[in-house]
């Protein structure tokens, strides 16, 4: 599963690619990681799932960072309750870059239910997939691998993004 408005990377879809086919038949689902510093757009900030492993590469925390940006000093952070939260340049971000299992799409449906019941009136509002996949890990439902990519992730989140995509760089 991927954004339509993103492009992912050869080495990414490669990685995952290869994922995919060493556990078919499995029950398996992954997240394609990239380093933070690759996935940043110079015209604004964007949202990250920010990933935290633990030894044997498996996800335990994916948590959605809304606005990360580099601040005039050219460190990368967001706002949070308590002032800012500073991110390292090769912190592990999910780009929604994910191989998921059929078992997904009924766990989508039912927490899409209670997201609308709980936020359709939020102008604003999105519906994000590592909300729902960090509820599944709490809950035991799954586990999720994380494959590393050295992909530079470009995508259009800003207009100003468009010429560079369309570049193609």
């Amino acid at each position: 599963m991927i954004n339509a408005d993103d492009y992912y990377g050869r080495e990414a879809i490669q990685v995952l690619y290869h994922f995919l086919l060493e556990n078919q038949g499995k029950k398996d689902f992954a997240v394609v990681a990239y380093e933070l510093k690759n996935t940043l757009s110079e015209h604004g900030a964007v949202n990250r799932g920010v990933c935290k492993a633990d030894n044997a590469g498996q996800l335990i925390q994916v948590e959605e960072w809304r606005g990360i940006a580099r601040n005039e000093k050219g460190q990368i952070c967001a706002k949070s309750e308590n002032g800012f939260q500073f991110f390292e340049e090769n912190t592990l971000v999910s780009m929604n870059m994910w191989a998921f299992q059929d078992s997904y799409f009924a766990w989508a449906e039912d927490y899409f239910k209670i997201f609308l019941s709980r936020r359709i009136e939020e102008s604003g509002s999105e519906f994000y997939i590592p909300e729902l996949i960090q509820d599944l890990i709490e809950r035991n439902e799954l586990t999720v691998s994380i494959l590393s990519s050295p992909s530079h992730w470009f995508g259009v989140t800003y207009k100003e993004d468009k010429p560079f995509c369309s570049s193609g760089v």
